[in-house]
């Protein structure tokens, strides 16, 4: 660890120099948005999810569990207990599946664990050790159709701040030049990041901050749009020729065209958690984690 202190914050200061902010919302009417409470869910912290044909697998964060809802939000059983041996979890964070295997970030164990689809562990694959602190963690995973598993963290020292890559050898290694704070996701095989937080330094203090932010070609290696000044997009989720991105400045769900231009708002929450995750389902609704509630926000077409 750095001598340095580490901060994270949504607001600026610190001696950030101010700009405009933009961003102004369009909301479509086509959309209604359901929270299915904590009394219904039984999560306490809800971070990753992942829908599936089905029922909805959430990672339960301080649960160390992996909790199952049917469709509409009820509880249907869990998976995993504390501790450290297979499918058992400390600190789960995000998940995400292929048509074989289900794949969780177990970041309290510093692992991967793969499931099969009947959630019965199939091999673990180990992380580098972050930090002592519950604060700092692997916190999402994106797995593109030819099984090729990527990372991000909240990692806010620059240099160890990236995105990360499972080699062949099942070794994890830096992919990215830039540091990056952000989500992914994957379309086929190809995956994509949202950067949430623009690094600073300053004086005896370094962290990550709203600021400048952008969608970005993971696999190509280049950005497709620079995002509203403090828009702190969250996890978001490529669907049909559309991405579907959260944003912690407006508590939203928002839907952006091909190239990264947003189009219009499809759900306004009452608040969004800096650690706020979001899936859809094969019939195109959308479900959000709200981990300060325990609660799922689920958006449909009307």
């Amino acid at each position: 660890m750095s001598l340095f202190a580490f901060l994270l914050v949504l607001s600026a200061g610190c001696g950030q120099s101010e700009r405009e902010v933009t961003h102004s919302s369009i909301l479509n009417n086509a959309y209604t948005v359901s929270e299915i409470g904590q009394d219904v869910t039984q999560l306490s912290s809800p971070y990753g999810i992942v829908c599936r044909e089905e029922d909805v697998l959430v990672c339960d964060y301080s649960g160390n569990k992996i909790v199952i809802l049917d469709p509409e939000g009820n509880y249907l059983g869990e998976v995993g207990t504390s501790g450290s041996a297979p499918l058992e979890f400390i600190r789960p964070t995000g998940i995400t599946q292929t048509d074989q295997y289900i794949y969780v970030i177990d970041s309290g164990n510093d692992r991967i664990q793969i499931l099969d689809q009947d959630l019965v562990f199939v091999r673990e694959i180990g992380l580098p050790g972050t930090s002592p602190s519950e604060a700092v963690f692997f916190m999402d995973i994106a797995v593109t159709s030819d099984e090729e598993i990527y990372l991000s963290t909240n990692f806010v020292e620059k240099k160890t701040s990236r995105i990360y890559k499972v080699s062949e050898e099942n070794t994890v290694v830096e992919v990215s030049s830039r540091p990056f704070w952000g989500y992914l996701a994957s379309a086929g095989n190809e995956i994509y990041g949202v950067s949430s937080m623009e690094f600073y330094k300053e004086k005896n203090v370094q962290g990550a901050r709203s600021g400048e932010c952008s969608l970005k070609n993971i696999t190509a290696g280049k950005d497709i749009s620079e995002l509203p000044y403090k828009y702190c997009p969250l996890d978001f989720v490529v669907y049909g020729d559309k991405y579907y991105c959260l944003s912690a400045m407006t508590a939203s769900l928002d839907r952006l065209d091909s190239e990264g231009v947003y189009l219009d708002t499809i759900a306004q929450m009452p608040s969004l958690a800096l650690y706020s995750w979001v899936d859809v389902s094969s019939d195109g609704k959308f479900y959000v984690t709200n981990r300060m509630e325990g609660s799922v926000y689920i958006v449909r077409i009307k």
